[in-house]
């Protein structure tokens, strides 16, 4: 009896959340994660597919649901942690999102202005504590290789994210670091060119020529990928190239909040605006600025130009993570389906609740998860792939 004012109240949430309401995908998502039922789950979808072109097929729906309702699952237990809401204040406080709205002239300034930024090197007390050698590569940059203290011919490329204008940040050579220690295996962290100096074909020579030397090392079933934000989309074109060149492919993408700048696709804009208010790194002008910013160079292939719509047939198993308090998020739901249809094994990871990039925060459950979950695949990737 105590209880009965809720019922009330949720005879209200339900109206006022019901699918037939829902306009867009980005709505659909949040409508779901709320409800977090896979019965909501399908009904909002329905409503969806019967507005919109896009072919949210049976399987996926189902795919997507599973990932969601099993409770043992890491989509469905991360939840907000006292360290996780920490570190998130901490975020929305110093981060980047601040340069990141800025109008494109006014953010060209500042950037031409950041000269340290331009040409970076692993952080002297990571050099203290682990091997790590700097390799010249032909473009004129170079990549950064920690190496375990045991080699056991296993590597990983690491391509770091910041919107292509940001360098590497301290989180990412600290994730380097873990991925070296329990991931058992090398890094290679390549500096690759930033905007607005640069094209995205600059910037993926550095990583595709870093892959190249590795490959002089190790064998490909022994070399994975990893990106986060920016940074998937180079690991992408890094495919993109070595096959077009006639180079094998590495045994696995991890793809961590992948960031998507095209938005000529239907209602993507629009999601993005839904999904904003909930993002606190990410603004919709940063959206606009590298629209500006980011050419893909005279001498890219055309998959190089769009990777999240290029030809993906045949790539390796990727593992894509998002966060449903992300901008990107129904961008990553979109490049999983297509990789499903593909007949790439894909999956996908959707951390409740949390921000961009969530990876990157050293401490808090929800990036420790994922951060085990990664170091164990990279672990046992070559007794899969024999």
């Amino acid at each position: 009896m105590r209880r009965l004012w809720l019922i009330p109240l949720a005879l209200a949430q339900l109206c006022f959340a019901s699918p037939e309401k829902l306009k867009t995908y980005g709505e659909v998502e949040r409508y779901f994660l709320d409800k977090g039922s896979t019965n909501a789950f399908y009904e909002a979808m329905d409503v969806m597919k019967s507005r919109h072109p896009f072919d949210f097929s049976p399987e996926y729906k189902k795919a997507v649901a599973a990932h969601f309702a099993e409770i043992t699952n890491i989509n469905a237990t991360i939840k907000p942690s006292l360290l996780y809401r920490t570190q998130a204040l901490f975020a929305k406080t110093f981060g980047p999102k601040k340069l990141f709205a800025m109008e494109a002239s006014a953010l060209k300034k500042k950037l031409d202005g950041k000269t340290s930024w331009k040409e970076t090197y692993a952080p002297k007390w990571l050099k203290v504590i682990k091997d790590v050698e700097s390799l010249p590569l032909p473009d004129g940059r170079h990549c950064d290789i920690l190496r375990q203290k045991k080699a056991n011919g296993k590597a990983l490329l690491f391509c770091h994210g910041g919107g292509m204008i940001l360098p590497p940040m301290l989180q990412h050579w600290d994730l380097a670091r873990y991925l070296l220690k329990h991931g058992e295996r090398d890094v290679w962290f390549p500096d690759y060119p930033l905007l607005p100096d640069t094209d995205m074909y600059r910037s993926t020579t550095t990583c595709y020529l870093t892959y190249r030397e590795m490959l002089k090392k190790y064998k490909p079933e022994d070399i994975a990928f990893i990106g986060d934000s920016a940074g998937c989309a180079l690991c992408l074109t890094v495919c993109f190239r070595a096959r077009d060149n006639g180079l094998p492919l590495p045994s696995r993408l991890f793809l961590f909040s992948p960031a998507h700048i095209d938005v000529s696709e239907e209602n993507c804009k629009e999601e993005m605006a839904i999904l904003a208010p909930d993002d606190i790194l990410i603004p919709l002008q940063l959206i606009d600025n590298l629209n500006v910013f980011l050419r893909p160079g005279p001498e890219a292939a055309h998959n190089e130009c769009d990777p999240y719509h290029g030809e993906i047939e045949g790539f390796p198993p990727m593992d894509i993570f998002t966060g449903s308090k992300e901008v990107f998020s129904s961008h990553a739901i979109r490049f999983y389906e297509l990789a499903k249809r593909k007949g790439i094994d894909a999956t996908l990871k959707i951390g409740k609740a949390v921000m961009h990039d969530w990876i990157l925060m050293p401490m808090g459950k929800e990036s420790l998860e994922v951060r085990r979950m990664i170091a164990e695949k990279l672990k046992n990737d070559k007794i899969k792939n024999k």
